[in-house]
């Protein structure tokens, strides 16, 4: 009976430390990026991935911006697959580390000619993610509505979560081996559409 019952605390315990080892990945990314470590947020980060997830986000927002959309048959596929082409090598400014740790930590875009300051709402993904935030009780319910699971290597979490749905960014994390790594990231409609400024500004 008592190694039955070990057997079980020790696969609760397991689970337990499963299901919070997202978080504690990602309180380590947001120590790197208060940190500055550069180092730090490349290894966190897969860049490739996180790459493919602006640029279609992006080129989708580019279209409508540019009156390139257009409906029905192939034409979509192909105009996005055009359009990410076009937006893909204008992303470079956005994807440095630094420009990254900027993005993630304030909600800020990288500087730009005649670009006006962020707005006094503009928040970054880490803003105040700390491991002690999550797991503090008043926050574990919208820590638990913002997050999603997509099978057992898959996590999302809406941040910050003080910040209304809209005005959040949507980070994906996977897990690779024991690493969690971001693969994605979600911009809110105002962060990219201002992207899709910066980016027809430059190509005008």
């Amino acid at each position: 009976m008592r190694s039955i019952l070990g057997v079980v605390l020790g696969a609760l315990l397991l689970w337990c430390a499963y299901i919070l080892s997202p978080l504690v990945a990602l309180a380590s990314l947001a120590d790197s990026v208060r940190g500055e470590d550069v180092a730090a947020v490349e290894a966190r980060i897969n860049a490739r991935e996180l790459r493919t997830s602006l640029a279609r986000q992006v080129a989708q927002a580019y279209m409508q911006a540019t009156g390139a959309q257009r409906e029905g048959g192939a034409t979509p596929q192909f105009g996005a697959a055009a359009a990410a082409a076009i937006v893909d090598p204008l992303l470079a400014p956005y994807l440095t580390p630094q420009a990254l740790i900027g993005i993630m930590r304030t909600g800020r875009l990288p500087g730009a000619p005649g670009e006006a300051p962020a707005g006094a709402g503009d928040r970054g993904v880490i803003a105040d993610v700390d491991l002690a935030r999550f797991l503090s009780w008043e926050n574990a319910k919208a820590a638990f509505f913002a997050s999603e699971w997509r099978g057992f290597r898959i996590y999302l979490i809406a941040l910050p979560l003080d910040r209304p749905r809209p005005e959040r960014f949507r980070l994906e994390m996977r897990l690779s081996g024991l690493t969690w790594t971001v693969t994605g990231l979600e911009l809110p409609a105002a962060v990219r559409d201002r992207i899709v400024q910066q980016i027809v500004a430059r190509g005008s």
